[in-house]
């Protein structure tokens, strides 16, 4: 979305988004609205933390720094 290179990184995000899609049935993102709004949301917004009785502690560790901003 930024426009830089895509990298092992890339492919790590992307499958951190598959697996809290997987895990929490929804998407970690709003994606309603304009484009401009969507991108916003997924530079600047922190996914909601799956419950506990959609992931255990280690799994959510897992998701989360597959899909660090960073």
């Amino acid at each position: 979305i930024r426009g830089d290179a895509v990298t092992t990184a890339s492919d790590v995000y992307s499958l951190g988004v598959i697996a809290y899609e997987a895990v929490g049935g929804r998407l970690p993102y709003t994606v309603s609205g304009s484009l401009e709004t969507i991108i916003s949301n997924i530079l600047h917004a922190e996914p909601e933390r799956l419950s506990r009785h959609e992931v255990t502690l280690d799994l959510w560790t897992i998701i989360s720094k597959a899909m660090a901003k960073e």
